[in-house]
C-alpha cells in the first residue's frame, strides 16, 4: 500500500513539473524576444552555449544560475561572472516573463544594489566596449563611485565644485539644496566617504564641478531634475546586465543600506544623509542580508574607517 501510495505522489509531482514546463518558455526563446526588444546582446551568445537551447526558464533558478556561470567563466571574480552570466541572464529571463519594465514606484524604493551587482556596474563603467570615446576619463563611473561612497543624489554631486572636496582631510562638503533645485531640499552636511572612494574615483577636474559629463563639460543643473546622466548610466547599466529598476538614484538607497549595515548608527544615517526625520531615512537603508557588511569589507568598502574626520553627534 505504500509502494502504491508513493508511486501516485510520484506521478503527481511529474504531472505537476510537465505542466510547469510546458507553460515555462525556452531560454532560447526568451533570449529571442529580448533581442528583439532592443536588449543588450553582447554576452548573450556564450551563455545560450553554455546553458544550451532546451532548458526552460523556471529551471534556471539563481543556484543554477550561479552554476552556469562558474562553468562558463571559472576562472573570473564574482562581479565578472555577475556581469558577464547571471545579471544578463537574469534581465533577459525578466523580459520574457513580462518584467522588464517597472510599473511603479515600488519595486525602485525597496532597490538597493549588492556589492557584486556595485562592481558589476563599475566595470562596466571602466570598459572600452561599453564607454568608448564617449567618456574617455570614465566621467559616468567617477560619478557613481562618488554617490554610492556619499549617498550623494545626482543633482548634489553635479552641483560639487572642486573646492568643496578635501582628499587631504577625506571630507566632502556638500551643499544646501535649495528647493526646486533638486529631488528633493537638502540641508549643507559634511561626509566623510571610504578610502576606497578616493581611490576609485581617481583624478578629478583642477578647479569647477569636480563631477561631469561624458564630453568633459558641467551638467546643466535643472530644477526638479538629477536626471542629467540618464541615458549615460542607462548604457552602463544594461551592459552590466542589471534591470531598469536601477536607475541613478538606487545609488542613494545603496549608500543608506551599506552604511547602515556597517555601522548600525541611526544618527549617522540621518546625518550623513541629510534628513531630519528617521522614518525617511529608513526608506532608504533597506533591510539586508547579515553578512553585508563584511561582504562590503571584504571588497573594501569600510564606512566607518573615516567618522573620526565627522563632528555628526554635535547637534
Amino acid at each position: 500500500m505504500k509502494f502504491a501510495e508513493e508511486l501516485y505522489w510520484e506521478k503527481q509531482s511529474e504531472l505537476r513539473r510537465q505542466k510547469e514546463l510546458e507553460g515555462s518558455p525556452l531560454f532560447s526563446q526568451a533570449i529571442l524576444k529580448y533581442a528583439q526588444s532592443g536588449g543588450e546582446l553582447r554576452f548573450l551568445e556564450k551563455i545560450v552555449r553554455t546553458i544550451g537551447p532546451y532548458k526552460h526558464i523556471c529551471e534556471l533558478t539563481n543556484s543554477t544560475l550561479e552554476a552556469y556561470a562558474l562553468e562558463c567563466f571559472p576562472d573570473c571574480l564574482p562581479q565578472t561572472r555577475y556581469r558577464q552570466f547571471i545579471g544578463p541572464a537574469r534581465t533577459a529571463i525578466r523580459a520574457a516573463e513580462g518584467k522588464g519594465v517597472i510599473r511603479s514606484g515600488k519595486s525602485v524604493e525597496r532597490r538597493f544594489l549588492s556589492p557584486e551587482e556595485a562592481l558589476a556596474l563599475l566595470e562596466a563603467a571602466d570598459d572600452e566596449a561599453v564607454v568608448g570615446i564617449r567618456d574617455p576619463n570614465r566621467n559616468i563611473r567617477k560619478a557613481i563611485v562618488f554617490m554610492l561612497g556619499t549617498g550623494a543624489g545626482p543633482g548634489e554631486t553635479f552641483a560639487i565644485n572642486v573646492e568643496d572636496l578635501y582628499p587631504k582631510f577625506g571630507r566632502v562638503r556638500i551643499a544646501a539644496q535649495e528647493e526646486g533645485a533638486s529631488k528633493t531640499v537638502f540641508r549643507e552636511r559634511w561626509v566623510a566617504p571610504p578610502d576606497i572612494v578616493w581611490k576609485l574615483m581617481g583624478a578629478l577636474p583642477r578647479e569647477g564641478r569636480a563631477f561631469r559629463s561624458p564630453s568633459g563639460r558641467p551638467y546643466v543643473l535643472e530644477k526638479n531634475r538629477g536626471g542629467q546622466m540618464a541615458s549615460d548610466f542607462k548604457k552602463v547599466r544594461e551592459a552590466a546586465g542589471l534591470g531598469s529598476e536601477v536607475t541613478p538614484y538606487v545609488l542613494r538607497h545603496t549608500w543608506a543600506t551599506w552604511l547602515y549595515a556597517q555601522t548600525k548608527d541611526e544618527l549617522l544615517l540621518l546625518k550623513l544623509g541629510g534628513w531630519v526625520k528617521k522614518d525617511t531615512a529608513f526608506r532608504y537603508a533597506k533591510s539586508a542580508p547579515p553578512d553585508l557588511g563584511a561582504r562590503l569589507l571584504g571588497m573594501g568598502w569600510d564606512f566607518g574607517q573615516n567618522l573620526d574626520k565627522l563632528d555628526y553627534r554635535v547637534h
